[in-house]
């Protein structure tokens, strides 16, 4: 995750127009992901498959809402996320 380049594309992995807004949605992405051991240490199971869920919305190819990530590192968070779904014994949503 800290690996994704938040230039925007194609030179980076972002799909924001421009690296500030890119780097802010990195932050937040990324605060997500060290919160989410503790959700499910915690129980927080509901919630967690939520969060798996909105961060897969932005990494989906569709365009609503619009993706943050394109390319290969969205196929890579695309793939984190269904895995951490399939441990946790929830299934990716298949309608918005």
């Amino acid at each position: 995750m800290g690996s994704l380049d938040p230039r925007p594309a194609p030179a980076g992995d972002m799909t924001g127009p421009d690296l500030e807004r890119n780097q802010r949605r990195k932050a937040a992405f990324l605060g997500s992901v060290e919160g989410m051991p503790p959700m499910l240490r915690f129980g927080q199971t509901v919630e967690l498959v939520q969060l798996l869920q909105k961060w897969q919305e932005v990494v989906d190819g569709q365009p609503r809402p619009p993706d943050w990530l394109t390319g290969d590192a969205a196929r890579r968070i695309r793939e984190l996320i269904e895995a951490a779904e399939a441990r946790i014994g929830t299934t990716r949503r298949t309608t918005r």
